[in-house]
């Protein structure tokens, strides 16, 4: 696995688990490297937000 590859994965990681704690959308996203949630959603494949709240259970 090339470096680019694991610093992407290990981005993709933290920036979840800080949503998952709860932590402001943008915020999240522009710590960990993107410039802006939509640049988030086309590499993880669905938008911060819904990821939030799919965890508070609003997938259905």
């Amino acid at each position: 696995m090339s470096f680019h590859r694991r610093r992407t994965i290990l981005r993709i990681h933290y920036a979840l688990v800080h949503l998952t704690d709860g932590r402001f959308v943008a915020e999240t996203v522009t710590q960990w490297g993107w410039s802006n949630p939509s640049s988030f959603t086309e590499v993880v494949g669905r938008t911060p937000g819904r990821y939030q709240a799919d965890l508070r259970g609003g997938a259905k």
